[in-house]
């Protein structure tokens, strides 16, 4: 019984922590944890904050996959809670395999573009009601 309780009572704390407040990302350090919402999240950072050539070095990004991360960059690419929308859906379609290359890539290549993300974009703050929005395919995950 005393083994159910205390159970039931780390699933709440922890059920509160996720859902209850807002998540703080640290994404100056690899790996980014909690995962999730800080993988997706400090990915997006990355991809909007970072020096773009060594983004597009390290990540091996083709000609398409920089244009995408250019228009995001100017705003032509918008974020919202429910995705992402742009004026040519295959932006947003090379959008989101930069997303799944940097989840993919190994992690010192990924340190080598974070330390480029100026110090004011190295912490994201994930609202509660959005944690659900940062939560990788699971298929995409690294086995």
């Amino acid at each position: 019984m005393k083994k159910y309780f205390l159970l039931s009572a780390c699933l709440a704390v922890a059920s509160f922590q996720v859902y209850g407040e807002s998540i703080k990302c640290k994404c100056n350090k690899v790996p980014f944890e909690p995962d999730p919402p800080c993988a997706k999240a400090c990915i997006a950072s990355i991809i909007r904050y970072s020096d773009f050539e060594k983004l597009v070095t390290n990540a091996d990004l083709s000609r398409d996959q920089q244009y995408a991360i250019f228009s995001y960059r100017l705003g032509r690419i918008e974020t919202k809670a429910a995705g992402i929308e742009a004026k040519r859906d295959y932006d947003v379609v090379e959008l989101n395999q930069v997303q799944v290359k940097l989840f993919h890539l190994p992690s010192d290549q990924l340190k080598r573009i974070v330390k480029t993300v100026p110090v004011e974009f190295g912490t994201v703050l994930v609202p509660s009601d959005k944690i659900m929005y940062y939560e990788f395919d699971r298929s995409l995950k690294k086995k």
